[in-house]
């Protein structure tokens, strides 16, 4: 395995700095929604989808249940798919789908409906890592590949999926509930026309560049990873008519990702700027994070740089929002580069409001971040670059095509 401290991807080195430039299209005359590339989402189909958030803990019972469905209705295709624990460990299957069929599994049982993956991977792949990494939580990374070639990604722009992580014997401020689960769609990128595609008669061809998926939005290539992410939160500690929040957690991945046997680790600092409902700025928190995180927004967490920010004592304010970006910061995150992020926010609430709090329990609630902006994108004119050229590129998906079971 090699590590890489690769230089910036991107010009912009501060949320700050990236917000004042058209990747953010904030006016009327740039709306990158219509004119920019497209940009993945959880609420599409798409050839490649990225599950973040899996977490399964043999101890508690924290379990993830896992459901992809291929909603073409007269093509089978071929599924690659690679797990990837918080510390690199991993492991790689794949598995036919045919028209409209739906295979769901358990992550930690590995029982399945139509499929039986292998275990998650219990493993570190590598040690030196920000702290806050865990082996028995990570992300489910899945695309279309040829049966003819099945060295070959394709474009198949029909897949769809969900997550719905499941916790046991859940505790926290004085209540108990013996279970809890939510559910999210999987993060979606949809694939251009690649050469050889020969959609009218069924056969939809190879892209010529095997082992290589890059995430840039163009015609030819698959939809971009957002540049920026944002979130509406309840404080941790707040209460609004009957609901009571005690704190809330983002998950996500950064959109290099290397599932390489001799992969490279793509570090970069996860920069929040938040601001309560009365519009005040209460500026930056951070944590340097790989490429599959978990970063609790939480006063407790000694990761996470100016962590009472997310507080109802700070904010004072029962809600809030943030926006957040993977940026390059060589004194604080040695090593970091500018990445796009998805992922979702997750909050433990205590439905009721503060009258009920201990009486009818925690519930885990989630929903995907919303993402907008693509780096390197500036007035239509958008470059895409070799996945060698750090300049200018939005994201990648590296994979060995060889090593495929």
């Amino acid at each position: 395995m090699r590590k890489t401290s690769a230089a910036a991807l991107f010009a912009a080195t501060t949320v700050a700095s990236l917000a004042a430039s058209s990747v953010y299209a904030q006016t009327a005359s740039l709306d990158l929604t219509v004119q920019g590339p497209r940009v993945a989402s959880p609420a599409k189909l798409g050839s490649l989808l990225i599950y973040p958030g899996i977490t399964i803990n043999p101890i508690d019972d924290n379990d993830t249940l896992i459901e992809i469905t291929n909603n073409n209705r007269f093509d089978s295709v071929n599924l690659f798919c690679e797990y990837v624990n918080e510390l690199k460990g991993r492991v790689s299957f794949s598995f036919l789908l045919t028209p409209n069929e739906t295979a769901s599994w358990d992550v930690k049982t590995m029982d399945g409906d139509q499929e039986h993956p292998p275990p998650f991977p219990n493993y570190v792949g590598w040690s030196d890592l920000p702290p806050g990494g865990l082996v028995t939580r990570g992300e489910l990374v899945c695309f279309a590949v040829d049966s003819n070639s099945p060295t070959d990604q394709i474009s198949f722009n029909y897949l769809s999926g969900t997550a719905t992580p499941i916790k046991v014997n859940a505790t926290s401020g004085g209540a108990l509930q013996s279970k809890m689960a939510y559910r999210d769609n999987a993060w979606a990128f949809a694939a251009g026309r690649f050469e050889g595609d020969r959609e009218d008669d069924g056969d939809y061809g190879g892209n010529r560049q095997a082992g290589t998926l890059i995430l840039d939005g163009s015609r030819d290539h698959y939809d971009a990873c957002p540049a920026l992410a944002q979130a509406n939160f309840m404080a941790n500690g707040s209460v609004l008519g009957n609901l009571a929040t005690l704190q809330s957690t983002v998950r996500g991945v950064g959109c290099y990702q290397d599932l390489r046997q001799d992969f490279e680790v793509h570090l970069t600092k996860l920069q929040f700027e938040i601001w309560n409902s009365l519009e005040e700025d209460f500026g930056l928190s951070y944590q340097c994070v790989d490429s599959v995180f978990t970063v609790p927004l939480v006063s407790t967490n000694p990761n996470l740089n100016n962590n009472t920010l997310f507080d109802w004592h700070t904010l004072a304010t029962q809600n809030a929002h943030f926006q957040v970006a993977g940026v390059a910061s060589p004194e604080q995150c040695p090593g970091s580069e500018n990445a796009g992020v998805i992922g979702e926010l997750t909050s433990q609430v205590t439905p009721g409001g503060a009258s009920i709090v201990g009486g009818n329990g925690v519930d885990e609630i989630g929903s995907p971040l919303y993402g907008e902006g693509v780096f390197g994108y500036e007035l239509g004119d958008f470059i895409s670059a070799s996945v060698d050229d750090k300049r200018a590129l939005p994201g990648f998906v590296l994979w060995d095509p060889v090593a495929q079971p």
